[in-house]
């Protein structure tokens, strides 16, 4: 018996290092696979409502891919006005770390030649952007351009499939069971989809949010690229303790290089750091509760963990992932004590 049950695990071993390997060897499927679901879960609410008023499933569908196409379209456009203004905004900003490399190679003795010397090669791409000779850049873009219309024609596809064979793919599953096991099936699924798409749905509110708040902050104390600073810090927020700290380091670097050392970098520093405390440690975990019931250390395993799988995107999916896998763990009796190890033991401590 002892021989078996070591075999088992032997086996559960092996087929959890195979698919980590996989989903790392396979990211350019796995990674749009990954943002089709938690798009899916994200407007699962109008899906219901859409349903619940009995519109037939094909338009469904196109509504939904017309949202996913608007909110992709959003995102191009961000990238490119950000992209834009920073070309504009290029000669400003050299001379103004030039100025600072200055001030800092004078107090160690350093002269302006040796400092120009090193400071030019080093802010070279900056003078190819600003004057237009992009022939590489244009070879480099068009072939990450090409990347990016793979992963959104997956993602569409994905979220199509999924929307379309949602409903069929449970009916399959209701198959396979007894009529007993069919009602506690379907109440477990009813609130494990639920409860993914409130933590889902609420961390994207959260993060929209912390968005706006710094946009419409970098707006009223003039610091230069608020709709892209917006865009990022939506992002970057998915990624806690992290993330937060890049929404409030990169607009004092902005202000720092834009204004020099004046009041607009105490402004906006304090007007940050404030807003994303607030949000960080009253709002998020009031909204939402014990869907975010994770180990601080956990946290930390998941994101380097991703990191490692996927890079950057990985670290912003670690956390949404991870909480999902919680809620899923937590409703089996035989997983409940991987979910226990995941849980934050302070937290259900105060819970219950």
């Amino acid at each position: 018996m002892t021989d078996m049950k070591w075999i088992r695990n032997c086996l559960i071993f092996i087929s959890l290092a195979l698919l980590v390997v996989c989903v790392k060897t396979l990211k350019e499927i796995f990674i749009p696979l990954f943002f089709a679901v938690f798009f899916t879960f994200l407007i699962a609410p109008l899906h219901r409502f859409l349903i619940k008023k009995k519109i037939p499933n094909a338009i469904n569908i196109i509504l939904i891919t017309l949202i996913l196409l608007i909110f992709i379209g959003l995102v191009i456009f961000l990238i490119y006005e950000g992209f834009n203004s920073l070309v504009m905004q290029l000669p400003k900003y050299e001379s103004a770390i030039m100025n600072i490399a200055f001030n800092v190679g004078s107090y160690f003795g350093i002269t302006e030649g040796e400092i120009s010397n090193y400071m030019h090669p080093q802010l070279s791409y900056l003078k190819w952007l600003s004057q237009g000779s992009m022939n590489n850049f244009i070879t480099s873009f068009m072939k990450n351009t090409f990347y990016l219309i793979m992963y959104i024609l997956f993602m569409i596809i994905f979220v199509i499939f999924i929307i379309a064979d949602h409903n069929r793919f449970v009916e399959r599953i209701y198959q396979t069971i007894s009529r007993q096991d069919k009602e506690i099936t379907h109440k477990m699924l009813f609130k494990i989809e639920n409860q993914v798409v409130r933590y889902l749905v609420n961390k994207t509110l959260i993060c929209l949010g912390a968005a706006i708040v710094e946009t419409l902050m970098m707006l009223i104390f003039g610091i230069d690229f608020p709709l892209v600073m917006g865009f990022i810090t939506f992002i970057v927020v998915f990624i806690p303790t992290l993330g937060p700290g890049i929404a409030i380091i990169v607009p004092i670097l902005i202000a720092s290089l834009q204004y020099g050392m004046s009041w607009h970098v105490l402004a906006i520093a304090g007007s940050l750091a404030l807003s994303h405390t607030l949000i960080g440690s009253i709002a998020e975990p009031k909204i939402l509760g014990e869907s975010l019931n994770l180990s601080p250390i956990i946290i930390i395993i998941s994101l380097v963990f991703w990191a490692w799988i996927w890079g950057p995107i990985g670290m912003i999916l670690a956390v949404p992932i991870t909480s999902a896998m919680n809620i899923i763990l937590k409703e089996f009796k035989m997983t409940k004590p991987f979910s226990e190890i995941l849980s934050d033991p302070n937290f259900s401590d105060n819970t219950e």
